[in-house]
């Protein structure tokens, strides 16, 4: 019996695991079996964990643990803390589950049983770990790797490898995570461990979509999937099958995705692995609800959750209840929507589970609010709130914090709207930034340019008319830069006394002093006045309209800051009589730290280009990171001062018809004879910057007559909006270049606005707006 439940159906069908083991613990009670009856409950309590249902699992894992001290089973009752241990773990109760294990460790040592230890000593290591306490961790992982090496454990030492490039992998230090992953595929290799080596393989795939190599990854999961095929391993043909899924998720090829999820979906069919059915059902709902298809969201989303209630998965039926309730929720049935919602937040409460509970909580709230009900609402999202921080859930504190940012506003607290609006700046900005990484590291895409070497032969006359408009040229450089050095002195201390005064407010919105009305609109009078003093400087800073107006013939600038200053920024300077050099920047943050990078990215250009004489576009960017690294003082060892800018900068040459185009984290878009191409640049940003090895690189593109350039920050594209409230998409972005092509720079710029502000309608604009189009 224990067999049947175990090996076959433990890890596939739960609930009949439990049924098998429920026979195992009879027949063990009948014949006085003690520690059969106690192997019985574990296997129960098992069957419970994978479902999620904590509390059972801990009730039979307590059973199990009473049994084997009746018998004095010293190894079981080491056995059955670990594993309580474990739930505590996944519930986020780490001091618990460090208790457990400490207690599980001092018995595995006092029976000297050495595996035992490793075992345990790599579920506390993975606990400092998930705490951020990397080198303890890492201690902990030294200490296995010398008990398994004095066992000559190749297979062991193999999986410690590869956990300790999940630790680097998730620290950032991704050519560490893939020298323990090959060290792991070497032994695996050697020893013939397939299942192993197909683990390792779909690890370092995951490394490959961070780098944003996806060919590479899906090499690695296709020869991790031909593994498993071989070996007959359906479970593990379905896993890489969905991890493929992802990948393609992550690109936006929602119909491949829908393919491995599909096949992945018939190879859990085949095994009968309910459970696996049940959450690729869900991965294909979120797809179609991603595609607009809402009716065939809600069709898998419910499939999901029958199947979830049949085999009583609590966690997946809480998922799946999420899932039909957004589709209510994008339907306006808000009444059904908070039905579901109420639904899963009780499963979340009786599981335990603080992250998943905040989520059904911030959904409820953001019902409630809409229904005008915000006394409710804000009761119930502060809850969310309180959970999501307590869970260190990043995602949900910036969810609970923006609905709370809306119901503040709404009752005219704005202090505490500012407050959340603040709280969640900085929680979005952490996830914006961890996404736009990731996103900007997908595969570059491969254009074929048509070479023409266009040879300008044109004769010049007028000599003595070329010789007043270029001493007009020089004069007006000259001007130019005088007039930004000038600036920037002034901006640089305008600015620092400005974000002086505005830090040592936000600091006295905290100390739980009244104040009079009175002072607070004075203080709301004096901010106001020195960041609009500053928002003149910075406006002054950026290159005239008189200087673009007499280096470029046809071009608009669409430039909206979310605040009153901003963290995007434009520059231009025309080098010589056919070179002319264009940037558009995006500085970490907005407002006023985003404005104060800004001004010191600008008088490093000044300095690199102008008075230096460096035109190479790379080596520019690559300068400027130099400078941006020793003006932060940014540590290699540590995350602090991270910050950077993304940047986009072409050299046009009007003599060659062609630009020189090097990026930082953003992408150059040409519309030509009705088609837009996308030329993707480098995908790390200026500045320090995790992994990163190589330097900036220059593209050469040759152009034709009639091309238009726009480059663009983010803050266009990633604008939530329409009735869906999604990003506007570079989808979007390449259809309204081409339907406005054919008109006038100035006519084009009224339609990016029209776009921009018609998208976003009454939703908050939510990061500066620069988009630069320049007709060749």
């Amino acid at each position: 019996m224990h067999k049947i439940a175990w090996d076959g159906y433990l890890f596939s069908q739960p609930d009949s695991a439990f049924y098998f083991a429920q026979l195992e613990y009879m027949l063990a009670k009948e014949k006085g079996l003690k520690n059969q009856m106690a192997l019985a409950m574990i296997t129960q309590g098992i069957s419970f964990h994978i479902r999620s249902n904590y509390p059972a699992a801990i009730e039979h894992y307590n059973r199990s643990l009473k049994i084997y001290k009746e018998s004095k089973n010293m190894k079981g009752i080491a056995k059955t803390l670990n594993n309580m241990g474990l739930i505590y773990k996944e519930t986020g109760n780490y001091p618990k589950a460090m208790d457990y294990y400490n207690r599980s460790l001092t018995i595995k040592e006092e029976m000297g049983n050495k595996k035992g230890m490793a075992a345990t000593l790599g579920n506390m290591a993975k606990i400092y770990d998930v705490q951020g306490n990397t080198q303890k961790a890492l201690e902990y992982y030294i200490q296995i790797m010398k008990i398994y090496k004095d066992l000559n454990d190749q297979h062991s030492i193999a999986i410690i490898f590869n956990n300790m490039g999940l630790l680097y992998e998730g620290n950032g230090d991704l050519a560490k995570a893939m020298d323990y992953y090959n060290r792991s595929l070497a032994i695996n290799k050697k020893t013939g461990d397939k299942k192993s080596m197909a683990k390792t393989l779909n690890n370092i795939g995951i490394i490959y979509i961070g780098q944003g190599d996806y060919p590479k990854a899906m090499e690695q999961y296709t020869i991790s999937l031909k593994i498993k095929e071989e070996m007959g391993d359906k479970k593990g043909m379905a896993h890489s099958l969905n991890k493929m899924a992802e990948a393609y998720f992550d690109q936006e090829e929602y119909n491949l995705a829908l393919d491995c999820y599909n096949r992945s979906l018939n190879v859990h069919k085949q095994i009968g692995n309910e459970m696996g059915i049940a959450s690729t059902l869900y991965n294909i709902g979120m797809i179609y609800k991603e595609q607009g298809h809402i009716n065939k969201a809600m069709e898998h989303y419910t499939q999901s959750l029958k199947i979830n209630e049949e085999i009583q998965y609590k966690a997946g039926i809480a998922k799946s209840l999420i899932g039909i309730g957004g589709i209510y929720y994008i339907k306006k049935d808000f009444p059904q929507a908070l039905k579901y919602f109420m639904r899963s937040l009780n499963i979340n409460k009786e599981l335990m589970d603080k992250k998943n509970t905040a989520n059904s909580l911030i959904e409820i709230g953001t019902i409630y609010h809409h229904q005008g009900n915000s006394a409710k609402a804000m009761t119930t999202v502060l809850k969310a709130l309180k959970l999501a921080k307590e869970a260190g859930a990043v995602i949900k504190i910036k969810d609970a914090s923006i609905v709370l940012f809306e119901i503040y506003k709404t009752t005219g607290n704005h202090k505490k709207a500012l407050e959340m609006h603040e709280l969640y700046l900085v929680m979005r900005d952490s996830i914006l930034n961890e996404k736009n990484t990731r996103a900007l590291l997908q595969q570059e895409y491969k254009y074929k340019y048509e070479k023409e070497k266009v040879l300008d032969n044109a004769i010049h006359q007028k000599q003595q008319a070329l010789a007043k408009a270029k001493h007009r040229e020089e004069m007006a450089v000259a001007e130019e830069k005088e007039k930004r050095q000038e600036l920037f002195s002034y901006g640089t201390i305008a600015i620092l006394a400005m974000v002086l005064i505005f830090s040592s407010i936000i600091y006295s919105r905290f100390k739980k002093t009244k104040r009079q009305k009175g002072i607070i609109e004075q203080k709301n009078r004096y901010i106001s006045g020195s960041i609009n003093y500053a928002r003149r400087i910075q406006e002054a800073s950026l290159t005239s309209k008189e200087y673009l107006d007499s280096i470029l013939k046809e071009y608009f600038i669409y430039y909206q800051p979310k605040d009153i200053v901003s963290g995007d920024f434009y520059w231009a300077h025309k080098i010589n009589k056919d070179q002319i050099m264009v940037a558009v920047c995006d500085c970490t943050g907005h407002g006023v730290p985003g404005a104060f990078m800004s001004m010191i990215t600008t008088s490093l250009l000044n300095e690199i280009i102008i008075e230096k004489g460096i035109i190479s576009v790379n080596e520019v960017l690559e300068k400027l990171s130099i400078q941006i690294i020793k003006a932060l003082k940014q540590d290699r060892g540590k995350i602090e001062a991270l910050d950077g800018l993304d940047m986009t900068l072409v050299l046009l040459d009007n003599k060659q018809k062609s630009l020189q185009f090097a990026s930082a984290g953003q992408s150059l878009y040409i519309e030509r004879k009705g088609k837009v191409i996308r030329v993707k640049g480098d995908p790390y940003p200026i500045g320090f910057f995790f992994g990163r090895k190589k330097p900036f690189t220059t593209k050469t593109i040759d152009m034709q007559n009639g091309d238009t350039l726009y480059m663009t920050s983010d803050g266009f594209v990633e604008q939530f909006g329409g009735k869906d409230e999604k990003m506007f998409g570079f989808d979007k972005f390449n259809k309204l270049i081409t339907s406005c092509k054919d008109q006038p720079m100035d006519q084009q710029k009224k339609s990016f606005y029209r776009s921009f502000n018609n998208w976003k309608g009454g939703d908050m604009q939510i990061d500066d707006v620069c988009v630069f189009g320049i007709r060749i």
